[in-house]
């Protein structure tokens, strides 16, 4: 076991705390990470009930250059052009 997995493991557990602000950090966290198993859980932030969590973790994984965020991001924008 690396130094890294329990950090990761942390990062993992703090998604699913009750407090938004600490699912957004653990985020945000997990995209500064230099590792390569930080897309796993990002796709799992994609289905949270939170709608600002979700638009975090799409904005991510974008930035991640991972195509889940770009689909989620054109899913959002397709459907508000809709409501219009």
């Amino acid at each position: 076991m690396d130094g890294q997995e329990p950090f990761a493991s942390g990062l993992e557990a703090m998604l699913h705390d009750p407090d938004v602000p600490v699912r957004v950090a653990a985020i945000e966290t997990l995209l500064e990470r230099k590792n390569n198993n930080r897309t796993a859980p990002l796709n799992t932030a994609l289905n949270d009930e939170v709608p600002e969590l979700r638009f975090a973790a799409a904005t991510a994984l974008l930035r991640l250059h991972h195509p889940a965020g770009r689909d989620f991001l054109i899913q959002i924008l397709y459907s508000e052009r809709l409501r219009e």
